[in-house]
């Protein structure tokens, strides 16, 4: 179960840093940084990459890790944060687990962008199998994929690498 989530999020990070680049505080623009502040308050541990145009914030907000993208004149565009799945909204929670009764939900993001409701992908663990399912806040699902075999075979071979 931990291991689908050490191998999704090294997947994600490898994605990332496959075309972002860190650089220092300094060399963000100040209208980013005051967005960032503005918006995230409590924002702490700010790490920063350029994307293409885009500058990535990834921070600590709280007790949840989060990623915020902006653009280089300040404007918001996406959030991605890492929840703790006992923060999932209660009806939404419930949708899931009424749909899925034989998974254990172990990790939660919620995705949030500048044109739209936010979306939840939820990382479902059985005894032999995993999924990622893209719901709605509403618990309407979007998208429900099967994690891949080799994920396992991976994850079980590199176990002590993290």
């Amino acid at each position: 179960m931990k291991k689908s989530v050490i191998v999704w999020l090294c997947a994600v990070l490898m994605s990332v840093s496959a075309y972002a680049q860190s650089i220092p505080a300094a060399k963000v623009p100040s209208p980013v940084k005051k967005t960032l502040m503005t918006k995230y308050p409590k924002a702490s541990e700010v790490e920063w990459e350029k994307v293409g145009t885009s500058y990535l914030a990834m921070f600590s907000n709280g007790y949840d890790w989060t990623e915020a993208t902006f653009s280089a004149t300040g404007v918001w565009q996406k959030t991605a944060v890492n929840m703790d799945p006992e923060k999932l909204p209660a009806a939404l929670a419930q949708t899931v687990k009424k749909g899925n009764p034989n998974f254990e939900i172990s990790s939660v993001i919620r995705k949030d962008v500048a044109a739209g409701p936010p979306t939840y992908e939820i990382i479902l663990d059985g005894e032999t199998e995993s999924y990622t399912a893209i719901y709605k806040a509403d618990g309407t699902l979007v998208s429900k994929v099967k994690a891949e075999e080799e994920e396992y075979e991976e994850s079980d071979s590199d176990e002590g690498d993290y």
